[in-house]
C-alpha cells in the first residue's frame, strides 16, 4: 500500500463521472420526452415509435458486459474517451437521419456506446477514490444522473426543427 498523499485530482475524475452520468441518462431520457413529438411529426404509429426506442434499449442491454471488459482491458481513460467519443458521433448523426432505419441504426449505435459508460465510469472510481469515498462517490454519480432526469423536461424542445418531411423507410 502507497503511503502518499492523495491529490485532489480523483474529485476532478468524480466531476467528469459526474458529468458523464448526466449526460447519458440526458439521453436517455430526451428520446422518451422527445418521442410524442417525433411519432407526430414523422407519422410514427406507436409501434413504430417502440421499435425505435427498443433499438437503443436493445444495445444498452447488450453491450454491457462487453463495455465493461473493454474498460478492463484498455483502461478507464482510453475506454471512457473511446465510448464517449463514439456516442456523440452518432448522436450528431441522429439528427441527419433520413430514414427511419437509420434513425433506428443511430440510437442502437449510441446505446451500445453508452452501455460502457457505467462499468468504466465504475472501474475508475475505484481506481481513484479512497476506501472511504466512494460510497460517497457512487451517491454523487447516481444524483447526477437524476438531475439529468429532472432537468429533460425542461430541455426538451416543444417544436422540433425538422422540415415537416414524413420520414421514409430505406
Amino acid at each position: 500500500m502507497s503511503t502518499a498523499k492523495p491529490t485532489r485530482v480523483r474529485h476532478k475524475i468524480l466531476g467528469l463521472t459526474v458529468l458523464v452520468y448526466f449526460i447519458t441518462y440526458l439521453d436517455r431520457v430526451l428520446i422518451s420526452n422527445a418521442m410524442p413529438s417525433i411519432q407526430k411529426e414523422f407519422g410514427f404509429s406507436i409501434e413504430t415509435a417502440g421499435l425505435v426506442m427498443g433499438c437503443y434499449a436493445a444495445a444498452y442491454f447488450i453491450f454491457q458486459i462487453p463495455g465493461g471488459w473493454f474498460g478492463d482491458r484498455f483502461g478507464p481513460r482510453i475506454a471512457l474517451a473511446s465510448v464517449v467519443t463514439w456516442w456523440s458521433a452518432f448522436t450528431f448523426l441522429t439528427g441527419l437521419s433520413t430514414s427511419l432505419t437509420m434513425l433506428m441504426i443511430c440510437l442502437f449505435l449510441i446505446g451500445m456506446g453508452e452501455a460502457g459508460a457505467f462499468p468504466i465510469s465504475n472501474r475508475a472510481l475505484s481506481r481513484w477514490m479512497l476506501p472511504t469515498e466512494r460510497g460517497l462517490a457512487q451517491g454523487t454519480t447516481h444524483a447526477g444522473s437524476r438531475l439529468a432526469g429532472a432537468a429533460a423536461p425542461v430541455l426538451r424542445p416543444y417544436r422540433l426543427p425538422c422540415s415537416g418531411n414524413t420520414i421514409r423507410w430505406l
